[in-house]
């Protein structure tokens, strides 16, 4: 089990839910936790934009025990006990930061859109992502690495980035997309198993 901290711990209206379908079977498929975390925010939201925060916080919480517990995988490339949630009141672009294998400062963008999206620079926001990095507060190196990478990784659960951002406007950001992540979580039980166990064991050290 691994302390997560994100605020859509308590926020979610459901933890069982995200992991059990009605009849309590479990899944241990992204898409069905997508498709999961959708219909909770459909139910719990007011307005758009609350539906859409719902959705965005949720996958929050889910890169969080992604990088947690696979971050020394290079696909990820985040240490995992370096990684810190960004305060949502603080989050101009940057939803979480930390150090990279190479260890230096690294951060991270999380974008909860439908499948089949590929992100845009304008319409996923994602301008404030690369300037924010660079800047004093996180401290990323705007040199690209070997591989020709900064550290500032996108993840997402959509295909990935459109061409145009990979070609012109965030070239150096390392994106996990929908079709990455399920080669890694996919019918990979411990994985599900313990982040259900680690949202219990996290709500109640965040409550005590």
């Amino acid at each position: 089990m691994v302390k997560l901290t994100h605020s859509f711990l308590r926020r979610c209206i459901s933890p069982e839910g995200m992991f059990k379908g009605p009849s309590g079977k479990r899944s241990y498929k992204l898409t069905t936790f997508l498709s999961r975390l959708r219909k909770q925010a459909k139910k719990f939201a007011v307005g758009n934009d609350e539906e859409q925060k719902y959705k965005g916080d949720g996958w929050e919480l889910f890169t969080e025990y992604l990088i947690r517990v696979m971050g020394l995988d290079k696909r990820v490339g985040l240490v995992p006990d370096s990684y810190i949630v960004e305060d949502e009141c603080l989050d101009y672009g940057v939803d979480g930061y930390g150090t990279g294998l190479d260890n230096k400062p690294m951060t991270v963008q999380c974008k909860c859109y439908i499948a089949d999206t590929e992100l845009k620079y304008n319409a996923a926001s994602l301008g404030n992502f690369g300037s924010q990095s660079f800047s004093e507060k996180y401290n990323v190196s705007n040199v690209p690495g070997p591989n020709g990478k900064c550290n500032l990784l996108v993840v997402t659960s959509c295909k990935g980035l459109h061409y145009s951002v990979i070609k012109d406007a965030l070239p150096w950001a390392k994106c996990l997309g929908l079709g990455e992540l399920r080669v890694l979580v996919d019918n990979n039980k411990p994985f599900w198993e313990q982040f259900e166990e680690s949202w219990y064991s996290s709500l109640g050290e965040n409550s005590a």
